[in-house]
């Protein structure tokens, strides 16, 4: 730690920004990591009749187009957004892996996307990302969020046990001693604390995130709102009632495959009730009716070999009314269609 500082992606130069995007299109794109679509496996189980009726209602209130029946070309994430993000229809490993992404030596960060075709579309655009992917990189980017857990944030879900304990073991694990991270495991084994550190913290924290994008959004100063969340990526977080329920992260790789579908299906349907209400609030502003929005995964859960490459796709286009969309198409051609051009 001492020869590789904690690096945390955040800044702001909104105030070079001259353009005021009031009652102008706006665009928010949201990526939820691993979630699965309508076309996959895990509506096999418990609890999917439920996320699918719940899709639908909330696809038909907000008049959203709902693609029942999309993949992708690729179940690694990291092949799956950026061919998406630079209007590829089908993986070129070898040039992909020397022009599109490179590792990073930060401690805080993994990966940093060098080619993005999209951003290059946009003039001014604000960014919450998580450590895994490094979209900043990118010169029209005029504002980068990434959760850093030593600044104190009081949104959060109903069950994160947010207590002085949960801070200083999850601080000091991150500052890289062993000991550290044992003393971590125990507590959140014991349930005494939980976890501050991704991508954990992208379900305990998602209220933050939400109000990130809502802020952003109705700033008007951003031509588009770009967020890619950890969730509802394992491991596990989520109760029946949508709260954070720690002990689901720690036992998730002792579920059967049957549990894990289960479980699945309990953070699909908790996505679309935050979904529900983050829209209740961005309804409420003026520009609403010329936003675009397109909220999609990259990949499926991944449990089997079966579920890995169903996405979830629904989007607002202007003034778009509700269109169930059965058409078999992947995540990367519906994006050259609808945004090379």
């Amino acid at each position: 730690t001492l020869n590789n500082k904690i690096k945390f992606l955040n800044f702001n130069k909104s105030d070079e920004i001259i353009q005021n995007y009031k009652s102008k299109n706006k665009t928010l794109l949201l990526v939820l990591d691993e979630m699965s679509g309508f076309n996959s496996p895990a509506n096999q189980y418990k609890y999917a009749d439920e996320f699918i009726k719940n899709v639908r209602k909330f696809s038909i209130n907000n008049d959203l187009n709902l693609y029942t029946n999309s993949f992708t070309i690729s179940a690694d994430t990291m092949m799956s957004l950026t061919n998406m993000l630079n209007f590829n229809i089908s993986i070129e490993t070898e040039l992909f892996e020397k022009n599109y992404i490179v590792e990073t030596k930060k401690y805080f960060n993994e990966l940093n996307i060098l080619k993005n075709e999209f951003f290059n579309k946009f003039e001014n655009i604000s960014v919450i990302q998580n450590i895994q992917f490094n979209y900043c990189l990118h010169p029209n980017i005029k504002n980068c969020y990434q959760f850093n857990p030593y600044l104190d944030n009081k949104y959060h879900l109903e069950g994160f046990k947010k207590n002085y304990l949960t801070k200083f073991s999850s601080l000091w694990k991150l500052e890289g001693s062993s000991i550290a991270k044992l003393f971590w495991r125990g507590l959140r084994q014991l349930e005494f604390i939980d976890s501050y550190l991704e991508p954990e913290i992208h379900k305990s924290y998602l209220p933050l995130y939400f109000y990130k994008i809502e802020e952003n959004l109705l700033s008007n100063k951003y031509d588009l709102v770009f967020a890619h969340l950890l969730t509802p990526h394992v491991p596990f977080g989520f109760n029946k009632k949508c709260h954070y329920d720690g002990k689901r992260s720690i036992l998730n790789t002792r579920m059967s495959i049957k549990e894990k579908f289960i479980q699945h299906n309990i953070e699909r349907n908790c996505m679309i009730t935050f979904l529900i209400n983050f829209f209740e609030k961005i309804k409420k502003s003026e520009e609403y009716s010329s936003l675009n929005i397109i909220i999609m995964s990259d990949h499926a859960s991944r449990i089997t070999e079966k579920d890995k490459h169903s996405t979830f796709i629904v989007t607002k286009i202007g003034d778009s009314v509700f269109l169930e969309n059965n058409e078999k198409i992947s995540i990367q051609t519906f994006f050259k269609e609808l945004f090379q051009n």
